[in-house]
């Protein structure tokens, strides 16, 4: 791994090579159960994320178009009283917990 893949790896939470990216995933033992559901023009995805004793939940909406996607995921959250709050990519949620517990 060279020092700038390194780098994405702490501060992104993405590897590059494959090999590594799985082991990393068994250390960290990464699981991701999702349910998903067509919704107006995209797919509303809610998942539940596993790892270094933690449980988190992510709630995507993939489409097709960005600015209307995120208008319609606006008024999802909005409806449902749910708080936005930007998150990390999962793997580096994970290698985040991992480092608070060495």
């Amino acid at each position: 791994m060279t020092e700038e893949e390194f780098k994405d790896l702490v501060e992104n939470g993405i590897i590059h090579n494959e090999k590594i990216a799985n082991e990393v995933n068994d250390i960290i033992n990464l699981a991701t159960y999702r349910i998903s559901v067509p919704y107006k023009k995209g797919k509303l995805s809610l998942d539940r994320c596993e790892y270094v004793n933690t449980v988190d939940y992510e709630l995507e909406y993939e489409v097709s178009n960005r600015n209307t996607g995120k208008l319609e995921f606006v008024q999802i959250i909005k409806d449902y009283n749910i708080a936005y709050k930007k998150s990390q990519v999962k793997l580096k949620r994970a290698y985040d917990a991992l480092r608070k517990t060495l």
